[in-house]
């Protein structure tokens, strides 16, 4: 009894999931976060050269909540916390490093997962997303 239950709970979630197509998520999603400001903005602002001190670096890790979600690659900020008077000084040349030369491909890919806020499950506007990625 259990084994069909869950088999029918899972047919039933996996039909709901493809009401939308990829193609009408791309386009909502693209319509949603593409904003040509933004990127004029980033692209026409000067860059110091020293944008991120050591201390900016340890204060962030310091704010870092523990116990939180692991990211995409299975890490978790305790280990940040750590490990971090070994790993400001790296993170931060990796930080002037990026700032001079662009983010690395990995870093701009985004696992965009949507949320059903309420209403129908075929119109994307209906959902909310969230984005992770492993930075």
């Amino acid at each position: 009894m259990p084994k069909k239950f869950w088999w029918n709970v899972l047919v039933r979630k996996t039909k709901d999931n493809h009401s939308i197509t990829l193609e009408t998520w791309y386009n909502y999603i693209k319509k949603l976060y593409d904003s040509m400001d933004t990127m004029d903005t980033i692209l026409n602002t000067p860059i110091k050269d020293d944008i991120f001190s050591l201390e900016d670096i340890e204060s962030r890790i310091n704010k870092l909540t523990n116990g939180k979600a692991k990211y995409i690659e299975g890490h978790q900020v305790e280990i940040l916390k750590m490990g971090k008077y070994i790993l400001i000084p790296h993170l931060h040349k990796l930080l002037k490093l990026v700032v001079k030369h662009g983010f690395p491909k990995l870093w701009t890919q985004i696992l965009i997962v949507p949320i059903l806020k309420n209403g129908d499950k075929s119109v994307p506007s209906n959902y909310r997303t969230i984005m992770i990625s492993d930075i």
